[in-house]
């Protein structure tokens, strides 16, 4: 997929931003990351990615309500 990705990126003659909506856990933000480094490779160019979804700044600004990280994840106890 991001090699398909990359060839769409490539041949635009134009700055790419790409909008992500995933979760704020840690899988989420891994995921993010994975995505946005796999696809610059593929496309042999910079672009940039903001994450369209509930921020830690959110969570405190609102008082929203802890979301429950899966205690199997392995990425929970630095996140």
């Amino acid at each position: 997929m991001e090699q398909q990705i990359g060839a769409e990126f490539a041949a635009l003659d134009k700055r790419v931003t790409v909008f992500y909506l995933g979760d704020h856990d840690p899988s989420g933000h891994v995921i993010e990351k994975d995505i946005h480094e796999r696809v610059e490779t593929a496309s042999g160019r910079h672009f940039y990615m903001e994450r369209l979804a509930i921020h830690q700044a959110d969570i405190e600004l609102y008082n929203l309500p802890p979301q429950r990280i899966k205690p199997s994840d392995s990425r929970a106890a630095g996140f």
